[in-house]
């Protein structure tokens, strides 16, 4: 039986945040969205999906601010930016500030989707504490959970780098 996995979308156009929760919609995925940055932070805090989907250009925060947020506050999260302004500077920017992917708009629904499948499938196969492999150590308490998520998150950074 494979864990709940979910999606945040954050976009501040109501209307791309629709497009995109309808299409990404898939069995296994619940998905939460929000088109004011700020709340947005504040549902990822309360609800921690293990992704997000981000546009880049928003008013009040920029997705660049927001995936920061996220980095902060969880790194294993699995991070989207979608952009119509789209730089390479931007999109290095991104990757090394810990996106999983860039996605220039209008992003192809189809590769978009293959993505956050590959995502729920990766997340669902993770363990509850977001690491592979902690053979040797014992604890499952939610403190020593967040130790070994955060831990994951800054393995996957460096993996990166």
């Amino acid at each position: 039986m494979h864990r709940a996995v979910s999606l945040l979308v954050i976009d501040d156009n109501q209307g791309c945040v629709d497009l995109l929760s309808g299409s990404l919609a898939q069995p296994g995925l619940e998905i939460f969205a929000a088109t004011d940055p700020a709340e947005a932070i504040k549902i990822f805090e309360r609800e921690r999906p293990q992704m997000v989907v981000t546009d880049l250009v928003m008013s009040g925060m920029s997705g660049m601010q927001v995936l920061e947020r996220i980095m902060d506050i969880d790194p294993a999260t699995d991070v989207i930016m979608l952009t119509a302004h789209d730089t390479t500077d931007t999109a290095v920017e991104a990757m090394r500030k810990g996106a999983s992917d860039y996605f220039t708009k209008p992003a192809s629904p189809g590769l978009l989707r293959k993505r956050v499948a590959a995502l729920v499938e990766e997340a669902q196969g993770r363990s509850p504490s977001g690491c592979e492999d902690v053979a040797g150590i014992v604890g499952q308490s939610t403190p020593i959970g967040t130790c070994f998520r955060v831990s994951a998150g800054w393995l996957r950074t460096i993996k990166r780098s």
